[in-house]
C-alpha cells in the first residue's frame, strides 16, 4: 500500500487509496446498498469524495488538494479524468473565489507614504520636484547617478521615483520596473556598506533603499 507519504492524503499511483479512505468508502458503498464490484464510475468517484472529506473532518465541498487525487484516480477508472458534475463545479468555484481574493489582496496592498517624502519635509529650504531636492543637495557621484535614474525627468507618478511607479504598476496586474527596481536596491545597499558617504547621502540613500524595499517586497 503506498501510504509512506501521508495516510490520510495521497493516493497510490497505481490506484490503490491508502487504508483509511478506502475503509470509509467501502462503508459509504455498502450503505447505499450498492457493490464494490459493480459500481458505476461517476457513483465510485462520488463515494471516494464524500470519503475523503469525511476523513479530514469536513462536511462541505471538496478541497482542490482533494479533487487532485479524484482526478488521477479518474484515467484508472476508466473516466479520462473526468469528474462528476457537483465535484467539477466545486473546483471551478474555489478556482474562481480564490483568483478573486488574489486581485482584492493585490488591490488593497498598503503604501502609507515614503521615506524620501519624509525626509525631504525637513529640508524645508529646498524647492521644485523631489528629483530636483535630492540632486541638488547630493554630494556622492554614484548616489548621484542611482538617483537620476530612479527620478527621470519626465515620470508623473507619485513622486516621480520608480517605487512609486512599481507602486502603480502593482496596482495594475505589471511588474515592469521590478528588475529596474531590484538591481538599483542591489546598488545602493552596496553604496550604503561601503561607507564612502557623509551623512547627508546616507540619509537619502537609505530612504531611497526603504522606499524601494517597500515596493518590491509586495510582489513577493
Amino acid at each position: 500500500m503506498y501510504c509512506a507519504n501521508n495516510p490520510v492524503r495521497y493516493a497510490d499511483p497505481s490506484g490503490h487509496w491508502c487504508t483509511e479512505k478506502q475503509n470509509v468508502y467501502e462503508k459509504l458503498v455498502k450503505a447505499q446498498g450498492l457493490d464494490l464490484n459493480t459500481i458505476d464510475p461517476d457513483t465510485k468517484l462520488r463515494l471516494m469524495a464524500e470519503a475523503s472529506n469525511i476523513v479530514r473532518g469536513k462536511n462541505g465541498a471538496n478541497t482542490v488538494a482533494d479533487n487532485v487525487v479524484l482526478e488521477m484516480l479518474g484515467p484508472i477508472l476508466g473516466e479520462q479524468n473526468r469528474l462528476p458534475g457537483p465535484v467539477a463545479e466545486s473546483v471551478e468555484a474555489q478556482s474562481r473565489n480564490k483568483g478573486e481574493s488574489e486581485t482584492q489582496s493585490r488591490v488593497q496592498k498598503p503604501y502609507s507614504g515614503t521615506e524620501v517624502a519624509k525626509l525631504l519635509d525637513k529640508m524645508p529650504e529646498l524647492s521644485g520636484n523631489n528629483r530636483g531636492k535630492l540632486l541638488s543637495v547630493i554630494q556622492n557621484e554614484q548616489l548621484y547617478k542611482i538617483t537620476n535614474e530612479l527620478y527621470r525627468p519626465t515620470a508623473t507618478i507619485g513622486d516621480g521615483g520608480t517605487a512609486a511607479k512599481l507602486m502603480q504598476e502593482y496596482d495594475s496586474g505589471l511588474s515592469t520596473h521590478l528588475q529596474k527596481a531590484t538591481e538599483r536596491l542591489k546598488n545602493l545597499n552596496n553604496l550604503i556598506r561601503s561607507e564612502n558617504l557623509g551623512l547627508n547621502d546616507l540619509d537619502i540613500a537609505e530612504a531611497l533603499r526603504d522606499d524601494l524595499e517597500t515596493a518590491v517586497d509586495i510582489f513577493k
